[in-house]
């Protein structure tokens, strides 16, 4: 009898993921801004190239469904309309 009670509560708990999952990503896609700033000019070997792992982010992140990558790649965005609907940053 217990065995059937759990069976019963596994069931209707792995129906309810089932059907609310595809509802519940139903909004817009997910705005994330990355912002490499002022970066220096790679200058030695083994400097750390902020911009180029930025751009690398966001070629990746555009792979992703439901995700809007935005790079800001001078300084901070001086329109700040880009941080409109984000997501991260």
């Amino acid at each position: 009898m217990i065995s059937f009670v759990r069976f019963l509560c596994c069931l209707s708990i792995l129906i309810s993921i089932t059907f609310t999952a595809p509802f519940s990503r139903a909004e817009d896609s997910r705005k994330i801004i990355l912002i490499a700033g002022e970066v220096k000019e790679v200058d030695r070997v083994g400097h750390h190239d902020y911009l180029g792992g930025c751009r690398l982010m966001q070629a990746l992140l555009k792979q992703t469904s439901e995700v809007e990558p935005v790079l800001v790649e001078k300084d901070w965005p001086a329109d700040e309309s880009v941080f409109d609907g984000a997501k991260a940053l």
